[in-house]
């Protein structure tokens, strides 16, 4: 395979693994809470909150194609489904920044859609050596988990700062 058929095989089976995912965690995943609503609104839209749903799990598991190692992931987003591990956030750890940087993921799912957000992440993943903390997508949500956790009493629209990103209007 060339790398460009490589691209198109890892962008077509993620594309059917983040849609299975979803729709197999949504079903046992759970609303946010109040408190966690409370501390996100100055952040995120209500739609997003209200859309987002959160599962814990013991371990986030890879994709039977492989793209990137996500089992030592915090957490992952799938569109609107939110997985977060057992065992690299602990139930004794905070959740609202975990939360906060996967809804990010969930914002740009909702700008983009699913299969232009998917040829987004995996061609960042590619061009940026498969290096996860250099895909452009994860990097500008770690940048705004960032600023969040530097000053969470100033609040900012993480939507109007990923439209800029992403270039949308």
């Amino acid at each position: 395979m060339n790398p460009e058929e490589l691209l198109r095989h890892l962008v077509e089976n993620r594309r059917a693994w983040v849609q299975a995912q979803r729709d197999h965690q949504r079903r046992s995943a759970r609303k946010l809470t109040l408190s966690e609503k409370v501390a996100l609104s100055p952040f995120f839209e209500n739609r997003t909150l209200d859309i987002a749903r959160v599962k814990r799990v013991p371990l986030i598991e890879n994709p039977g194609f492989y793209v990137d190692d996500f089992t030592n992931s915090r957490g992952i987003a799938f569109m609107d489904t939110i997985l977060v591990s057992d065992r690299y956030c602990p139930s004794t750890e905070p959740l609202v920044p975990v939360l906060f940087h996967e809804l990010v993921h969930v914002v740009q799912y909702g700008l983009l859609g699913r299969d232009a957000f998917v040829e987004r992440y995996v061609s960042g993943w590619a061009e940026n050596g498969q290096d996860h903390f250099r895909i452009p997508m994860e990097s500008h949500a770690y940048a705004l988990q960032a600023r969040y956790e530097a000053n969470p009493l100033q609040p900012f629209s993480v939507e109007a700062e990923v439209r800029r990103h992403l270039g949308l209007p």
